[in-house]
């Protein structure tokens, strides 16, 4: 978990790589929207279709507050082993559940993002990682300010008879 110092070397190292324009370089691979099934990209469209209104309403906080990492005063970074197998990635996807849906407990909120695993040498030379560690995932972690519109959008869920089915 990155706080204090050394999240702010991260925030400002992630804003020069940004302003420099030096391409993102994540450790796993970052799938283009066309190559998810029909299903996940309908349902990827309906969330930009119904986040795009708040983003439209206040484009500089949203815009501002990814590039800040979410104004994020803790990261916690999940990584793995070099070259992880699908189990493994199915096990840190599931620990991270569990990690949000505890700190949603304590009132801590979570964003899981891409943004905050795009630069990966960054992360692991400001934590000490060794190369070999895959710096998978990312989830911000802070307290929201209710009051803001960007704040305040919570998605809806597909429908529980289109994902679950129930044979006897």
């Amino acid at each position: 978990m990155a706080t204090g110092h050394a999240l702010t070397n991260i925030k400002q190292h992630y804003a020069t790589a940004a302003e420099q324009g030096i391409t993102e370089d994540a450790d796993l691979a970052k799938v283009h929207r066309g190559d998810f099934s029909a299903f996940a990209s309908q349902n990827m469209g309906h969330w930009v279709g119904t986040f795009r209104p708040v983003i439209d309403s206040d484009p500089t906080t949203y815009w501002d507050s990814r590039a800040n990492l979410y104004r994020a005063p803790a990261i916690v970074y999940l990584v793995l082993d070099a070259n992880p197998n699908s189990w493994s990635i199915y096990d840190l996807g599931a620990f991270s559940q569990t990690l949000t849906l505890a700190a949603t407990a304590r009132g801590v909120q979570s964003v899981p993002s891409y943004e905050l695993v795009k630069y990966p040498a960054i992360v692991r030379n400001a934590l000490g990682m060794p190369a070999n560690k895959v710096v998978a995932m990312g989830i911000a972690l802070g307290y929201e300010k209710p009051e803001k519109p960007l704040n305040q959008f919570r998605t809806d869920r597909v429908a529980t008879p289109q994902v679950l089915h129930i044979i006897n």
